[in-house]
């Protein structure tokens, strides 16, 4: 039985069911550290994106929150651009962070559109749709859209609902054949159609077909001529037993179906299965995917045609309501648990888990202690510049290790910075969860790398610290990241001490970034904010206060 953290990669449709499961019934999740990467908190709902181009739908209402699903199955999140696999070292190389270890790893990353000509791939759909946006009203030239099949039809009906005055194409094969009334309705819309060209200055959209990602087919897991993962009918990749692979970027051997969200979908119950019977060691089931699927095409107009196989019925106004009907539902059940947990009570983490001023003024009294509030204490001075330290800690904000250990670390040096000190070095207690000794051993060497990272922006060191396990849950409870702790002892050096004292009416303040971040993280974990708020948070907190230290120095300020 393999011990290992299980790792999701990507947020395919598949790991968006997977959660949702977890989610409702957290008895199902297996009780293993789990992790999700994905390169960003939302996912698209591919059934609604010509929707969004068309304007039916706003981008909000056709995406799906990754990392508040992650929140609610007690599973981390962790948003990074995955850059390659290494199937001996079991870890994932991620973009401009430490690569992360798996003992069970699962792909659902989608894919990326097939460049069988210049253009803009549709997919990811992300990319696709912020290109058309920052072109809004700036397209002089004729927008082309490349493929014939349902994926380039909608598109361009969706380009015509978008752009009613301007010059839209379809170019398709000439072997490629379209129903009669379809090319009716293309030829009203005045979508000019087309089978060859060489004009070059059109703006070009593909919707070409479906391939693996880059970082998945140049690498060594068996893959097909579309560089897709062939795996068996257990999902899992052939060679590699705990390795699995759903959703584009993966095809079942001897039983390869095209790229689509049906069989993302269909095989979401499957994975989810096998996921936890695999962790222990139990019988796997075997998944035959169904050979053929109903294709709904919209013209976003309010009409659709339905194909099955060769055949085809529409326009008709009641396909398109059952496919609206269709899209909405399965979108909208995954806002079902976010509103279950509206208005929970939940005991804040961060900087919010400090003890009231109140108990620590009298606590302090008692003991005989100074209870002036000061940033940092002087531990030596030699008339020209003083030591300065400071102890800071706080529960994770977020259960992503590194990240959370990142900015922990410079929040704890915000303090040495406030006094007018440079950050020279810093010391950590680490306190990790209750969980296998593999998985303690991820989440504690992300945190001390998070914490390096972060001193590194003061070109400060960590000298070492202390750990503890936890002793707050059982080992029989899913294990979350979330449940770390992190405090440190940051040294620095100043020549002016600035304190707080000596305030008055008229000064001016200094705020060199937003307030009130515990309330939004808050929020958050009550489902009252969505995921790209959140990103907006940790992007303005994940930075460190240097450049804002060196500015002020040059002010005359009176200490």
């Amino acid at each position: 039985m393999n011990t290992g953290p299980i790792v999701l990669a990507g947020g395919g449709h598949s790991h968006a069911l997977l959660l949702r499961r977890w989610a409702m019934q957290p008895k199902l999740r297996p009780k293993r550290l789990i992790t999700l990467v994905s390169r960003a908190s939302t996912t698209f709902y591919s059934g609604m994106m010509p929707g969004v181009i068309a304007g039916l739908y706003s981008q909000d209402q056709s995406e799906i929150d990754i990392r508040q699903l992650c929140n609610e199955a007690k599973v981390s999140f962790i948003k990074a651009e995955i850059t390659g696999i290494d199937l001996n070292r079991q870890q994932l190389s991620l973009l401009r962070r430490p690569a992360i270890r798996y003992g069970i790893l699962s792909l659902n990353v989608g894919g990326i559109t097939n460049q069988t000509a210049k253009g803009i791939g549709i997919k990811p759909f992300e990319s696709s749709l912020k290109i058309i946006k920052q072109n809004e009203g700036k397209i002089q030239r004729p927008i082309r859209v490349i493929g014939g099949g349902p994926a380039g039809l909608e598109i361009a009906f969706a380009l015509r609902a978008r752009y009613p005055q301007q010059h839209i194409q379809l170019q398709v094969r000439s072997t490629t054949t379209i129903q009669s009334s379809i090319l009716k309705t293309l030829k009203k819309a005045k979508i000019e159609l087309l089978h060859e060209s060489s004009d070059t200055k059109a703006l070009c959209l593909l919707c070409t077909g479906t391939r693996g990602p880059s970082w998945i087919e140049n690498g060594s897991l068996p893959v097909n001529a579309e560089g897709r993962v062939l795996t068996n009918q257990k999902l899992q990749v052939l060679g590699h037993p705990n390795v699995f692979a759903s959703g584009d970027c993966g095809v079942i051997k001897n039983a390869e179906r095209p790229p689509g969200g049906v069989w993302a979908v269909r095989s979401a119950q499957t994975l989810a299965q096998n996921l936890a019977a695999y962790s222990k060691g139990a019988t796997l089931r075997h998944w035959t995917p169904q050979r053929h699927a109903i294709e709904l095409i919209g013209d976003q107009q309010g009409r659709a045609w339905l194909r099955w196989r060769n055949r085809t019925w529409g326009p008709s106004i009641m396909i398109w309501t059952i496919k609206s009907w269709i899209d909405r539902r399965f979108r909208d059940k995954f806002n079902q648990q976010t509103k279950m947990n509206e208005g929970t009570p939940m005991d804040c983490q961060g900087c919010a888990a400090k003890l009231p001023a109140l108990p620590l003024e009298t606590a302090l009294e008692d003991a005989g202690m100074d209870t002036t509030a000061e940033d940092a204490a002087i531990v030596s001075s030699d008339g020209k510049s003083s030591i300065i330290q400071s102890v800071d800690g706080f529960p994770a904000l977020i259960n992503d290790p590194w990240l959370n250990a990142r900015i922990t670390t410079l929040h704890a040096c915000s303090d040495i910075v406030a006094c007018g000190g440079h950050i020279k070095n810093a010391m950590a207690i680490i306190t990790v969860p209750k969980m296998t000794g593999s998985e303690q051993a991820e989440i504690l060497s992300q945190s001390i790398q998070g914490i390096k990272s972060a001193l590194k922006d003061y070109s400060a060191t960590l000298l070492g610290g202390h750990t503890i396990e936890a002793r707050t849950k059982s080992p029989t409870l899913h294990p979350d990241a979330q449940d770390i702790h992190i405090s440190l002892s940051v040294n620095g050096i100043t020549t002016r001490f600035w304190e707080k004292r000596g305030i008055q009416a008229g000064d001016t303040l200094l705020i060199n970034r937003p307030i009130g971040t515990g309330i939004l993280f808050a929020g958050f974990n009550s489902g009252k904010l969505n995921s790209k708020e959140i990103d907006n948070v940790l992007h303005t907190i994940n930075t460190s206060h240097r450049q804002c230290l060196e500015r002020l120095e040059h002010l005359n300020i009176q200490v």
